[in-house]
């Protein structure tokens, strides 16, 4: 189980030059410690995993963006990470568009209209089809564990001969507005969403659902 040590802090006023960027979060795994790098996004300090070809800051920004709204509308939100494998060699993402319009109606016929969603494309050079790697955020006071929503993607991408779902170990984050130890705990693991490795040219979304209206933003890797 990891534990989450905040130790950041902020040495004056001013702006980004104002934080002490040598302070930061340890992430324990198994008795292990994992150094963590920083993100500045809107003048606070987050901590994200390392890659040699660093991250996208420009999704990193918006992951971070949409995991503010949804804290900004409900107290609590569940967010639930999943991965998307296609068997198609195609240029464009209409199937995961596709599967995305598909399931977030159900989604917010169940838990009600505030359910935001973010997902990348990535396609390694032997491979000759993507996946994608994506994030659900919804109400945390109408629903607590992914169970169910689960279970409801794994049905929807049965019925797709061209899908395949793949659910990560400990894919789900409990977050509270005035908790930050869990929202950095939740922008530590989306930051691997927005690592630039398999990214190449491909355009990514994220997307935000509220009530009856949606907003859509695209961002290039």
């Amino acid at each position: 189980m990891k534990k989450l040590i905040q130790t950041q802090r902020k040495a004056k006023a001013g702006g980004v030059s104002g934080y002490d960027c040598h302070a930061g979060y340890l992430y324990y795994y198994d008795g292990k410690r994992i150094e963590t790098e920083h993100f500045i996004h809107q003048e606070l300090i987050w901590q994200v995993m390392h890659f040699k070809d660093g991250i996208n800051k420009k999704i990193m920004g918006k992951l971070i963006d949409i995991m503010q709204y949804a804290l900004s509308i409900y107290s609590r939100i569940l967010a639930v990470r999943i991965d998307i494998k296609c068997y198609l060699e195609n240029q464009n993402n209409e199937p995961i568009s596709d599967f995305f319009r598909h399931l977030i109606p159900k989604l917010k016929r169940k838990y009600g209209n505030g359910v935001y969603y973010a997902w990348v494309r990535e396609q390694v050079e032997e491979s000759h089809s993507p996946h994608y790697h994506a994030v659900i955020l919804l109400n945390g006071h109408k629903v607590k564990h992914p169970n169910k929503i689960i279970n409801m993607i794994k049905n929807d991408v049965g019925l797709n001969p061209y899908l395949n779902f793949y659910c990560p170990k400990n894919c789900y984050y409990l977050l509270t507005r005035y908790d930050a130890n869990s929202q950095q705990a939740l922008v530590y693991r989306l930051s691997y969403l927005a690592k630039n490795i398999s990214k190449k040219n491909f355009s990514n979304k994220v997307t935000h659902f509220h009530h009856s209206k949606s907003t859509q933003v695209r961002v290039s890797a």
